[in-house]
C-alpha cells in the first residue's frame, strides 16, 4: 500500500489472523472495525508514522470535522 492509497475497511480476519500480543489479554474484547491505513515508507519507518500524527497538520484534510477535532487535541 502506497501513501496513494485510500484507506479502507478490511475483514476482521485481516487482523484476528495475526498473533497479536494483545488477543493474549482481550479475551471478551470484540473487535468493531479494522482498516488498512495509507502510511508513509515502510516497516522500518514507524516512528515516522508516528511523528507525522502527533504533528497534527491536518491542513489538507478535506473534512472541516476532522480538522476541527485534531485542532481541540
Amino acid at each position: 500500500m502506497t501513501t496513494e492509497d485510500h484507506d479502507m475497511k478490511l475483514q476482521a480476519t485481516a487482523h484476528t489472523s495475526h498473533p497479536w500480543r494483545i488477543h493474549e489479554i482481550t479475551h471478551d474484547f470484540q473487535l468493531e472495525d479494522v482498516w488498512a491505513l495509507s502510511t508513509p515508507g515502510g516497516p522500518d519507518d514507524f516512528p515516522r508514522l508516528v511523528q507525522q500524527f502527533v504533528s497534527g497538520d491536518t491542513s489538507d484534510n478535506p473534512s472541516l470535522v476532522a480538522r476541527t477535532l485534531f485542532a481541540i487535541r
